[in-house]
């Protein structure tokens, strides 16, 4: 059967209310939605509005039920390219029964559906209350089971007279739940959203008894949430209706404010329909009587100012309002558009419901002004509603002055403010332009040698042009070790030998000269000696014991040799030549004459009886200084013999061992000095080896 909407047009009228300087509020009616298909007491006007989808719910008067009637229904819409909104599909419940009243308020997000049957009884109790799941398939709505079941089911519970879902979080209202503050107080259950279309449960939330939330009062009548703000219902309280406002706060829901109409009376119905968008709250009043008609029905408006307390800023109705109507019966709000369900609207028919449409907006002040020497391009003074974004201007300096800041210490030019959420108002910065003149060259100016010990040399750069913005520059020096320089030019020699000392322009130039510098007559200091030698010597034998200096480059090497004992053995103070006197220990001291570092070391003095020294033509090492690789041969002792090869550093310290039965043998080695010591044994020889 072909269906038709019927949408009359309203006369456009456009209210606007400002709190101080803070937001301004602006609501404008636009159009009624009543479908021809409408049935007397259906009750349409369960309005849910998601992107360019809309479900309004139809759930049958209580008039009704008990005459075969009562079941419900929902309408499905999609917004075409002119703005208006096209039926698609009726879609029914999946278990029709008398006063269900499926579509009493309904939960979109994305492709699936969330449809509450608030009056639905099952196995066990009655009017218990049911939220139905239906998926989006090829453009159709399909019923998608699981469904949805109160938690803690009692009669008249009433589950699912309000949905909402929205980030993430769903919520699910029992009006008339015992759980939370006794009798019919009312709980709204949350869950989160795990994966598209299923629900997992959280918790529940009860109105706080501090706020004057009592049994009977229905508690979850109706419920919106934006941005971390949820808004909870109280249709029968006793001020004539009320809501709480919360926020989460330390994995808890804590309420914030109550809030409810300022002419409210009992029984007025104050947030039977109740929703939340972009920094408003919308609340609708169905049994208010108003302007001299009964139960005609108010919706108000809500703005939270800049101390965060939520305050009214209207109160409106229909130009065309009637007795009956139950405006505000449903509300929903998203992007700037109301969506107001009066349920007994007659429109041709008896009770048969409609929805209205606003325009509604929260919107700031935006306010873009030019300080000295400049000017603003663009919208200047803007209003924009809450959430959008301003029109883009430019800051525009004066000639011979430049763009700064703005007063708020944005450097953004062009600038836009992107979702605004509080009035604004800038002032763009302009100063003198500073024009900025580039190093065209550096030269390094007193460059000389450097002979004298420690000796320093003081460098100068000229710059050009003379009127160069940055004239500063960088000193560095290629070879630290040689000569340092620091930030004013100063060279200080360290050592002998050449170095490049550069000067680089810091104004991003790229200039920057070098000059040589020879430096010479610089003292390198010992910094310490350690003793090369054996530690064993016979009595009679002379050996010669070698100083080793550090650094390898001092300048002065020259050291000074004595004994603690000269009747054990003699030392030539210059050349460090000792000789074995007798039996016995002595410790040998070198001390340099750069500083005076020592050394010693302790050798010991043999009888000539217990080493016996081989002659050379008995073994033989060679090459003898090596390059890297020595061969030691055995000449004239017998094959079958096992000699012990011992390879010491200057330290003392044996860094290498083998034994050599074979007639030849190879030993890789560093460069340096090394004592060779072979031994069988019973006797030992000692040769010293240069490595290259």
């Amino acid at each position: 059967m072909k269906r038709f909407l019927i949408v009359l047009a309203l006369t456009f009228f456009v209210f606007s209310v400002s709190a101080q300087t803070e937001s301004t509020f602006t609501y404008s009616e636009d159009t009624i939605l009543a479908p021809a298909s409408r049935a007397d007491y259906d009750w349409f006007g369960s309005p849910c509005l998601s992107g360019d989808m809309m479900m309004i719910g139809g759930s049958i008067s209580a008039a009704v039920c008990g005459a075969g009637s009562g079941a419900g229904y929902v309408n499905y819409y999609v917004k075409n390219i002119d703005g208006d909104w096209n039926f698609i599909q009726r879609i029914e419940s999946p278990e029709p029964e008398d006063c269900d009243h499926f579509g009493s308020d309904i939960a979109i997000d994305g492709d699936w559906a969330f449809i509450g049957a608030w009056w639905d009884d099952n196995n066990t109790y009655t009017d218990v209350g049911k939220v139905y799941r239906f998926q989006k398939v090829g453009g159709t709505w399909v019923h998608t089971p699981p469904d949805l079941y109160c938690p803690n089911p009692s009669n008249e519970d009433m589950f699912g007279v309000s949905l909402e879902i929205k980030d993430g979080l769903a919520f699910i209202g029992a009006l008339k739940d015992d759980i939370g503050r006794g009798f019919e107080s009312g709980t709204v259950y949350y869950y989160t959203v795990t994966s598209p279309g299923t629900l997992t449960p959280q918790g529940f939330i009860n109105a706080p008894s501090a706020m004057g939330h009592d049994a009977g009062d229905n508690f979850g009548s109706d419920i919106g949430y934006y941005d971390s703000t949820l808004v909870i219902s109280a249709y029968r309280d006793d001020s004539g209706g009320c809501a709480f406002i919360f926020r989460p706060e330390g994995g808890s829901w804590d309420c914030k404010q109550k809030i409810t109409g300022s002419d409210t009376e009992f029984g007025d119905g104050w947030g039977e329909g109740i929703d939340i968008d972009r920094g408003i709250i919308l609340s609708g009043a169905f049994l208010d009587s108003a302007i001299g008609m009964e139960m005609v029905g108010s919706a108000y408006a809500y703005t939270e100012n800049t101390s965060g307390t939520w305050v009214e800023r209207a109160i409106f109705r229909p130009a065309d309002a009637n007795p009956y109507d139950y405006f505000g019966s449903r509300v929903s709000l998203e992007n700037g558009v109301a969506a107001i369900g009066a349920f007994k609207r007659d429109e041709g028919t008896t009770d048969g419901g409609a929805v209205y449409f606003y325009s509604v907006n929260k919107s700031y002040s935006v306010n873009y002004l030019a300080g000295p020497n400049g000017s603003i391009s663009g919208d200047t003074s803007q209003t924009v509603n809450h959430g959008d974004s301003s029109a883009t201007v430019t800051a525009i300096p004066d000639m011979g002055y430049a763009f700064i800041d703005w007063s708020d210490k944005s450097t953004d030019n062009p600038r836009t403010d992107y979702n605004i959420t509080s009035a604004i108002t800038v002032t763009a910065n302009f100063d003198t332009v500073i024009i900025n003149i580039p190093v065209s060259d550096v030269e390094i100016i007193g460059a000389a040698d450097i002979t004298a010990n420690n000796g320093t040399l003081q460098l100068g750069v000229n710059i050009l042009p003379v009127d160069a913005t940055d004239k500063t520059v960088t000193w560095s020096s290629t070879a630290p070790s040689i000569a340092t320089v620091n930030d004013t030019g100063l060279v200080t020699a360290v050592a002998n030998g050449d170095v490049k000392i550069m000067a680089a322009a810091n104004d991003g130039s790229g200039e920057a000269d070098s000059v040589d510098i020879n430096v010479s007559g610089q003292t390198i200091p010992v910094i310490g000696v350690s003793i090369f030698a054996v530690d064993t010597i016979i009595v009679g034998e002379t050996i010669t014991l070698i100083a080793d200096i550090s650094p390898y480059n001092a300048t002065i090497k020259s050291v000074r040799w004595n004994v603690d004992n000269s009747n054990i053995a003699s030392i030539d103070a210059t050349s460090g030549i000792l000789t074995g006197i007798a039996v016995g220990e002595v410790v040998v001291t070198v001390t340099t004459e750069d500083g005076s570092k020592t050394a010693s070391k302790k050798i010991i003095v043999v009888a000539a009886t217990s080493v016996v020294t081989f002659a050379n033509e008995q073994f033989k090492i060679y090459p003898n200084p090596s390059a890297g690789t020595l061969i030691v041969e055995n000449k004239g002792i017998s094959e079958n013999a096992d000699f012990l090869v011992s390879v010491y550093n200057l330290s003392g310290i044996c860094i290498h061992k083998e034994h050599f039965k074979e007639y030849k043998m190879s030993i890789q080695l560093r460069s340096g000095f090394y004592l060779f010591k072979i031994s069988d044994g019973l006797t030992e020889s000692t040769r010293k080896i240069f490595m290259h």
